[in-house]
């Protein structure tokens, strides 16, 4: 239901006659029938105003989007938006300035900072799908308690610093800038 608001959010922002590609084909119904009741024409050619992808691989992996075309994902940005992908990445580059996550225990023990690994309100558990977040008062220190906390859909995440706190919420703060550059080399944030 929510893909279906989202899909019906874009597409009804989006004027009639235009030309909508679907990837892979006939993956998103919504979003086909929403398009042809606004008037636009579903596309399988290579000449296309708005790309709408069901998927989080690139649409092809030979080349990108042409640069005049709208799209709803763009290739790769699941790697930043998501923090297990994040996660996963930052312990296979060594990236230190990545906060310190874990899905399971091995990864808990293998990789946690041992030193402020039961420091008080140092952890938190995040659902993998952004639904909620919880402090934990401490990191449980048996494998059996930490296996049962991660679940199958959460992970842990290290604080490194005091949260700011807007109405006695901890959040985090994600901010990504997209800078394409025109064939003509010119570039646009």
């Amino acid at each position: 239901r929510q893909a279906g608001r989202m899909s019906q959010g874009m597409i009804v922002s989006v004027a009639s006659n235009v030309r909508i590609r679907i990837e892979p084909a006939g993956s998103n119904d919504i979003v086909h029938e929403l398009a042809i009741q606004r008037g636009s024409t579903i596309v399988t050619n290579t000449s296309f105003d708005v790309l709408w992808l069901s998927t989080d691989q690139p649409w092809n992996a030979s080349r990108n989007p042409p640069w005049n075309v709208l799209t709803n994902r763009v290739p790769g940005l699941t790697l930043l938006t998501r923090k297990p992908a994040l996660a996963v990445e930052a312990r296979n580059h060594n990236w230190d300035f990545v906060p310190t996550s874990a899905t399971s225990v091995a990864e808990a023990r293998a990789s946690l900072d041992e030193e402020n690994l039961f420091e008080p309100f140092a952890w938190v558990v995040k659902h993998i799908g952004h639904r909620g977040v919880r402090p934990l008062a401490r990191l449980p220190a048996s494998d059996a308690a930490l296996s049962a906390l991660l679940g199958t859909r959460e992970f842990v995440l290290q604080h490194r610093v005091t949260p700011t706190l807007v109405g006695r919420r901890a959040f985090t703060v994600g901010v990504y800038v997209i800078v394409k550059a025109s064939p003509a080399g010119v570039s646009h944030p």
